[in-house]
């Protein structure tokens, strides 16, 4: 059984805390590259000296933060799919799915994108601190999205869940590429990924649907 903290280590444990939920308030608006740690330790309410004591640099941040993100992403995922009652088509999948990367890629943007660099540049060290392997939410995702069909299916659905994430990532995260000058709401967006993900998905899940039917009627 873990000692409990003392005085002096919850103290540190309150200001970890709202150094983390000030950084993530602030990336709602604001990309991470532009604040300054002076800006964080004022919305925390904290000093500038007991943030380089907790994370040492403004990029210590992003251990914890990827922490708190994925934990956030587990979350809502367990929702999506807690919340589809099994009768849905896929077709009602693929619209709750679009909408909820969209809405949450938008509301993240500034974490999101930071992250996404960090993977980039610092690549060993990122996979050396993931606590969720994203490969096990695609497919926990894409057995869901599939409808638990069979595997080829859920290949299929893999892949595009994996197209639909890096055209978000081009649309909300890095708009300032081509996205910039199609100026593309995020109401559309959510409209071009439900039919970009209906047509990949067609095909597999029909002749899925087919096969499984015809074994039935067997």
């Amino acid at each position: 059984m873990p000692s409990p903290a003392t005085p002096k280590q919850a103290r540190a444990l309150r200001t970890r805390e709202k150094i983390l939920l000030a950084a993530e308030e602030l990336l709602a608006d604001r990309l991470f590259e532009d604040l300054s740690i002076d800006e964080i330790v004022a919305a925390a309410s904290c000093s500038v000296g007991s943030f380089y004591h907790l994370f040492g640099e403004k990029n210590g941040l992003l251990s914890d933060l990827y922490t708190r993100h994925s934990q956030d992403v587990e979350r809502r995922l367990t929702r999506i799919m807690q919340s589809d009652s099994g009768r849905s088509v896929v077709s009602q999948r693929i619209s709750k799915l679009s909408r909820e990367l969209v809405r949450y890629h938008r509301q993240r943007r500034g974490l999101l994108r930071a992250l996404v660099l960090r993977s980039h540049t610092h690549p060993a060290t990122v996979a050396a601190q993931r606590p969720q392997d994203m490969n096990t939410v695609i497919a926990r995702l894409a057995k869901w999205l599939a409808g638990n069909e069979d595997k080829r299916s859920q290949q299929s659905a893999a892949e595009a869940i994996l197209i639909m994430l890096a055209t978000i990532r081009e649309c909300i995260l890095y708009p300032e590429t081509t996205a910039q000058a199609l100026r593309i709401s995020d109401r559309r967006l959510q409209k071009m990924l439900e039919q970009m993900c209906s047509d990949y998905l067609g095909g597999p899940v029909k002749n899925a649907t087919a096969r499984r039917k015809k074994a039935h009627a067997r």
